[in-house]
């Protein structure tokens, strides 16, 4: 189709050009930095400026009997607490490699 407009003459063609590596799609990459910004969120969390504000922290008073299954919130706080413990090292590690390869492969 032939159009008289020069403007949109320009625009199909540039449509046209469009590279495929362009377009934005769901890849194992975008999953790993996903999780991988969610991880460092939990890890950058303060117990003392966030979470004790909301009520969630490791010092507020849970009574508990014994064999009781735990709450929610305890289960939360836990696994904050695991990961800050056990993720710290690997998440530098994983931060060090993405950061080399954004600048690397853009």
């Amino acid at each position: 189709i032939v159009i008289n407009c020069r403007s949109c003459q320009i625009k199909l063609s540039l449509k046209s050009r469009r590279n495929i590596n362009e377009k934005m799609g769901f890849s194992l990459w975008n999953l790993f930095e996903a999780s991988l910004l969610c991880l460092n969120a939990v890890c950058i969390l303060h117990e003392e400026r966030f979470l004790a504000r909301i009520g969630w922290s490791a010092k507020s008073p849970s009574v508990q009997g014994f064999g009781e299954q735990p709450t929610a919130k305890a289960q939360i706080l836990n696994l904050i607490h695991s990961i800050r413990t056990v993720a710290r090292i690997p998440l530098i590690l994983f931060n060090i490699v993405t950061i080399v390869l954004k600048l690397i492969l853009g």
